[in-house]
């Protein structure tokens, strides 16, 4: 009789495991084997690069527009977005959330006006990435310096009303959209950015970047890494 009642408890035992697996299972198998999204810069290359774009569009006023259009220097820079997980992170995409300005006491005051949207990826020019498997990363565009002397003859690089010295640099963000107001167009200042990267199936990673940007433009990719623009990421 007690044999009877161990097997039976054992099958019942075994019968409520199984039964538990099945409906926890995916549950389980998201806990165990879920993407985990990061995100990181280094103030060089090739998170941060010289590159030169053209501008193939007739504009008045131009210098040196030739048969392939008008040339300048850019910068690039770029963020990581790792996926330290151990599943792909589906359709994945990355946003300035909030924009800092320091103060001159040093305290740093949140900038109203910008309005918060997307980054594109790199290369990709969309908002979403649709994949990233496990430990690979992408390059999502944070932003660009254009060579000023040059910024008038590209379309959106500048915005008389916003009063920025054509002398001096400025950073163009990398936003899916460009808004009319110029938000994303940042001036010379010290400021902190919060970024978020989040997936269809992943939570959200939040880092800040400082960005130092002081207005000078060097065309010595090394000099204008450490004189011209600073990017640390905090």
């Amino acid at each position: 009789m007690i044999t009877k009642w161990l097997t039976a408890i054992g099958t019942i035992g075994a019968s409520v495991v199984a039964l538990f697996l099945a409906i926890f299972h995916e549950r389980l198998r998201t806990l165990l084997w879920h993407p985990t999204l990061d995100i990181a810069l280094e103030n060089q290359p090739p998170d941060c690069q010289l590159m030169t774009v053209t501008n193939t569009i007739t504009v008045i006023g131009a210098t040196n527009a030739g048969a392939g259009g008008v040339q300048a220097g850019c910068y690039y820079f770029r963020l990581r977005v790792y996926n330290n997980g151990r599943s792909s992170a589906e359709m994945v995409e990355v946003f300035v959330e909030e924009v800092h300005r320091r103060r001159a006491d040093g305290t740093f005051e949140r900038w109203q006006g910008f309005l918060s949207l997307n980054l594109v990826w790199a290369h990709y020019n969309s908002p979403y990435f649709p994949r990233i498997p496990p430990h690979v990363y992408k390059h999502c565009d944070l932003g660009h310096i254009l060579d000023p002397s040059l910024r008038q003859q590209f379309p959106g690089e500048d915005i008389p009303t916003l009063g920025i010295p054509k002398h001096q640099t400025v950073m163009c963000l990398g936003l899916i959209v460009r808004p009319s107001t110029g938000s994303y167009l940042i001036p010379p200042g010290f400021y902190r950015l919060v970024i978020v990267a989040v997936a269809a199936n992943a939570g959200i990673a939040r880092r800040t970047v400082e960005l130092n940007l002081t207005g000078q433009w060097y065309a010595d990719e090394e000099r204008m890494l450490r004189e011209g623009v600073g990017l640390t990421l905090l």
